[in-house]
């Protein structure tokens, strides 16, 4: 026999379970509620911060190749090569 099946819940108060657990049913429905709504405030900054991750690293790569291209084309003209 499974152990949800042995007991049985008592709307009164009266048996194994005191009047309470309307209250502390309430309680965890409300803590469920402010969890469904914190993750979901925490995707929707997930999916803002991946957006822009993929502008911030095109732009760190743009920066980057145009370095690398400055400094050869410094490197070229003290070399005397163009």
């Amino acid at each position: 026999m499974s152990i949800f099946l042995k007991y049985q819940l008592v709307q009164n108060g009266g048996g194994r379970y005191d009047g309470g657990m309307e209250t502390r049913d309430a309680v965890l429905e409300q803590i469920a509620k402010y969890t469904k709504d914190t993750l979901k405030e925490i995707k929707d900054d997930v999916r803002a911060i991946k957006s822009n991750g993929k502008r911030d690293f095109r732009l760190v790569m743009g920066a980057l190749i145009s370095a690398a291209l400055g400094l050869s084309a410094l490197m070229g003209h003290g070399f005397k090569w163009f």
